[in-house]
């Protein structure tokens, strides 16, 4: 079983279809329940089960509770992909609302720490299992681009990829961080 944040759209959309045909069940959430359904229904087609819902990922307790329900579902979480990403505009540090930088933070790098903090525990209990942070080159060579927020933020996830690996690998608990491009 994987969940999988931001699954409604891009990555998070292309991630959810291939692990549903390799036979994954999936507990699946973005912001657009109506898009959500679509996914759920396109998985189903492979034969798997399917937990969808909206979930604001920066909401501690909804992504807690989420990740609770699944866990009642399934019975555990092999994988979980912190997908769920925002960014702003203006992006530059002297531009951006005070607001939009707390808010890309908020779902970038804090909603993977939700996720990965709601399921670290079930997944030691379990025996172990993968954490998949889907951060950006922005990352690695911020960029005026990209901006200082988002550039933070996934720079921050890459840390806590980091961190997790050194904390968990006893657990057989393993995080990988992914670094995209810019994608449509």
């Amino acid at each position: 079983t994987a969940l999988i944040t931001g699954a409604s759209s891009g990555m998070g959309l292309a991630i959810a279809e291939a692990l549903a045909t390799a036979g994954m069940n999936l507990a699946i959430t973005a912001r657009r329940a109506e898009l959500l359904d679509v996914v759920a229904g396109t998985a189903r087609v492979h034969g798997v089960d399917v937990l969808a819902a909206p979930v604001n990922v920066s909401d501690r307790e909804a992504a807690f509770a989420f990740a609770q329900t699944a866990l009642d579902q399934f019975g555990k979480i092999d994988v979980l992909v912190n997908n769920a990403g925002t960014n702003s505009a203006p992006r530059t540090t002297a531009e951006i609302d005070p607001d939009d930088w707390d808010h890309v933070i908020r779902v970038n790098l804090t909603g993977a720490f939700n996720f990965a903090h709601a399921l670290i525990p079930p997944m030691r209990q379990a025996g172990g299992g993968l954490i998949v942070n889907i951060a950006s080159t922005a990352a690695l060579i911020p960029s005026g681009m990209a901006g200082s927020a988002y550039s933070a933020s996934k720079a921050g996830m890459r840390a806590l990829t980091i961190n997790i690996n050194d904390e968990e690998w006893r657990n057989h608990i393993r995080a990988t961080a992914i670094h995209p491009g810019e994608t449509d």
